[in-house]
């Protein structure tokens, strides 16, 4: 009799420590993915930001020569590249931050000069780190009544 509660026991306290195993492991999991998509969810604010710079000081330029330069001139910027219908470069959020993660940008320009004056549009390209999969892109453009030239 005494070797079958001690059996029941082990059986029991077996099947607890399973359970507290498979608990274990799906909050471990849980836990993993939830800071995956926290640091993506980073990854991709800091890539709109960065977009969002670009689009702005290159949009405000009267033609890619002057966005170029404005570009270059950004803090964050490093390995800038740029022929006459786009520019590659690697840029940061924030220059001070050692750590802070790197993202290759690609900008597409493509410049329309019409009878009432040029169309300049853009779409800015942000991948994360060496990664070949895009993380954002934002097209943009704007248009300049009379005397833009856009080249």
């Amino acid at each position: 009799m005494s070797k079958r509660k001690n059996f029941a026991f082990i059986v029991e306290l077996f099947l607890l420590f399973a359970l507290m195993l498979l608990v274990t492991v799906v909050l471990t999991r849980a836990f993993v993915t939830s800071r995956t998509q926290s640091l993506y969810a980073k990854h991709k604010t800091e890539a709109v930001i960065l977009a969002e710079r670009v689009a702005e000081i290159s949009m405000a330029s009267e033609d890619w020569e002057e966005a170029c330069r404005l570009i270059e001139e950004i803090d964050e910027v490093r390995s800038f590249r740029s022929d006459s219908s786009g520019a590659s470069f690697t840029a940061k959020v924030n220059s001070e931050d050692p750590v802070g993660a790197v993202y290759e940008i690609v900008v597409d320009w493509n410049a329309q000069d019409g009878k009432t004056g040029s169309m300049n549009s853009q779409t800015i390209s942000v991948y994360y780190g060496d990664a070949e999969d895009l993380i954002y892109v934002l097209s943009s453009g704007t248009f300049r009544k009379e005397g833009g030239n856009g080249k």
